[in-house]
């Protein structure tokens, strides 16, 4: 915040200058490590709410958000118009996996709509599990 003050002589406090350059954003996005912030940062550019970038320099911004988006692993779902992190791969019928919640291991039996099935070994019973909480043995 900058203290100033009004036409009457009032001090208040007004919002600080937001960075404005290009090298001030490419610095603050490579201080970014979360996908929302990224989402963010891209909204933003859009709207023009902090950077009023055109041109070149408006590209040049976007591919600095590309591109730390691509260190973290994240890619950009185009109808949501935000960042995110993908699921990895579902594993292959047959392949022997370990649930990462409990530690019990066991093989891929099939697939529903979204998750994966799979008939663990110590309780006899198949589960769906998201692809997110297995890992291949």
């Amino acid at each position: 915040m900058v203290n100033t003050q009004n036409s009457q002589g009032a001090a208040y406090s007004a919002p600080t200058p937001l960075a404005r350059t290009l090298e001030e954003f490419r610095i603050r996005v490579a201080g970014m490590n979360k996908d929302n912030q990224l989402t963010v940062a891209g909204k933003d550019l859009v709207k023009g709410y902090e950077w009023k970038f055109a041109g070149e320099e408006y590209w040049q911004a976007w591919r600095y958000l590309f591109n730390r988006a691509g260190q973290l692993g994240l890619t950009y779902c185009k109808h949501f118009k935000r960042f995110y992190k993908p699921l990895p791969p579902k594993p292959a019928i047959g392949d022997r996996v370990r649930l990462t919640s409990t530690g019990s291991t066991g093989i891929v039996t099939g697939y529903s709509r979204f998750n994966v099935i799979v008939n663990i070994d110590q309780e006899q019973r198949e589960a769906e599990v998201s692809v997110e909480y297995l890992e291949k043995i």
